[in-house]
């Protein structure tokens, strides 16, 4: 049960007071004390026990070990990333080996997820790569296996995810490796890439729902993978290769998909030593038992793909165009998880895009406020940012304070320009006797061609308007003095 000797960052571990993971110090002890497989210490796999992220959490520079790597070291609590990020996470999987030396590999950032679940959570620019012995691999962002578990709320994007084989078969996906019975609402994959020996998907590698004690099929309901590329490479030529924009290989049973889609997920398979190879829309390959005149299927509700190069195994989901992607046509008829952002729907739980405002605040701290008559105004517009929009929902919000940021900019005035040099230099040639000199046009020229108004940026041709009347009272000849002027100062 919860509370025990351990704390984490904080709570006790129930759901009223989860364990708090506050640093990737917490998160590295909860996949140690997951996979050290005493049940005193990780409490019966967590069951019943509750977890919340505080935090975004960068892995860089750590050997990640996924939290539960195997069937009877799996994840069975409850993990809330509370919209925060996990980035750079890597991982050359960790193995369960058994007694022949043959072995199952694990990477994501959850190895097995079994009967437990794990929602808003943001997995960023992992990079995932399992290999088994004789025996599975599986890969996943979020968990390499989701057995009867629930993923709600979560992203993987910018990530690398990658399963190899020895002399056996693999799955790899961007939200989860291997799916048996297991529940995905909300969940998105975007800029990933997957490639796998045996069976890669967009968004899960393989759904197999024909394992004991599952009885419920597979569902995805609100879910997508976008500009994803997917790759089966099989050098084994008794190997299979079954690439899916969304799962690579469906087995048994009907799992369903509603309000999901598939776009831009480039795929392409090896099939120079792999014996069979298909790629698909939804699905890579739909499993066949002929003797048992059985052949897999996928419910597909309110789906839609564009883009994927092929318009196999779609199974009654929507071909669209990338402009009824692109227009809001398609996140219309999705519904009201989905709102239209970046070139296609986007689930309105995920991050909202802060990239216009950071751009403006940039664009703004590249200036020297000094130039400027007042800059109080910019300033204001940046002090009002606030970071507080979480999803896409409140996108608008987001976008107006870009806006702001840029009208204030837009609204900027230079100071004036330095023109105490001009004003002497007038000075100077009010002083003089026009009378005592053979021409003063020049003078009255330069003089009248100054231009009033110039800004600070503008200080050069200022400076010049200046020299241009000191040379012209430089170039100054006087008249020559008369007889009679002469008599005159000789008397006085």
């Amino acid at each position: 049960m919860p509370g025990g000797g351990y704390d984490f960052g904080g709570g006790t571990g129930t759901k009223e007071d989860p364990w708090l993971i506050t640093s990737r110090e917490d998160l590295i002890d909860l996949a140690n004390r997951l996979n050290s497989d005493v049940t005193e210490t990780n409490y019966n796999h967590f069951n019943g026990c509750y977890f919340k992220q505080t935090a975004d959490i960068d892995l860089t520079g750590v050997k990640w070990e996924p939290i539960g790597y195997s069937g009877g070291t799996c994840f069975s609590g409850n993990y809330d990333g509370d919209g925060h990020i996990i980035a750079n996470a890597y991982s050359k999987g960790k193995a369960d080996i058994d007694t022949k030396g043959n072995y199952s590999s694990t990477a994501g950032i959850f190895g097995w997820v079994l009967f437990g679940s794990v929602q808003n959570l943001h997995v960023k620019a992992a990079t995932f790569e399992a290999t088994g012995k004789n025996d599975y691999s599986f890969v996943g962002g979020i968990t390499g296996v989701c057995y009867g578990a629930s993923i709600q709320n979560c992203l993987v994007t910018d990530s690398k995810l990658e399963s190899r084989q020895e002399n056996n078969n693999n799955c790899a996906g961007s939200i989860a490796g291997y799916s048996a019975g297991g529940t995905f609402e909300n969940c998105a994959a975007e800029n990933n890439q997957v490639k796998s020996m045996a069976y890669g998907g967009g968004f899960v590698g393989e759904v197999d729902d024909d394992n004991d004690g599952i009885t419920t099929p597979s569902a995805f309901i609100n879910c997508y993978a976008a500009d994803c590329t997917v790759t089966g490479v099989t050098p084994n030529k008794n190997g299979s290769s079954f690439i899916g924009g969304f799962a690579g290989q469906i087995t048994n049973e009907k799992p369903t998909a509603e309000n999901c889609f598939v776009y831009r997920v480039k795929l392409s398979t090896d099939g120079t030593f792999a014996s069979n190879t298909s790629i698909g829309v939804f699905a890579g390959n739909l499993w066949g038992n002929p003797s048992a005149h059985y052949q897999s299927k996928i419910i597909t509700i309110n789906c839609f793909y564009g883009e994927c190069g092929t318009t196999e195994n779609a199974k009654g989901a929507e071909q669209k165009t990338a402009e009824e992607f692109e227009n809001g046509t398609v996140a219309k008829q999705l519904g009201g998880a989905f709102v239209q952002h970046g070139g296609f729907p986007s689930l309105s739980i995920e991050p909202a895009d802060y990239s216009a405002v950071d751009a403006a605040i940039a664009k703004a701290n590249a200036l020297n406020k000094d130039d400027y008559k007042d800059f109080s105004g910019v300033e204001a517009a940046i002090n009002a940012v606030d970071r507080s929009k979480k999803t896409l929902k409140d996108q608008a919000a987001v976008d107006a304070m870009a806006k702001a940021i840029e009208d204030a900019i837009a609204a900027l005035q230079f100071k004036g320009a330095d023109y105490s040099k001009v004003d002497a230099a007038i000075a100077k040639a009010d002083k003089l006797n026009r009378d005592d000199y053979k021409d003063f046009s020049a003078v009255d020229a330069a003089i009248n061609a100054v231009v009033r108004g110039k800004t600070l940026w503008e200080q050069a041709a200022v400076d010049a308007m200046a020299k241009a009347i000191e040379d012209a009272i430089a170039a100054l000849e006087k008249k020559p003095v008369t007889m009679a002027v002469q008599l005159s100062l000789i008397r006085i």
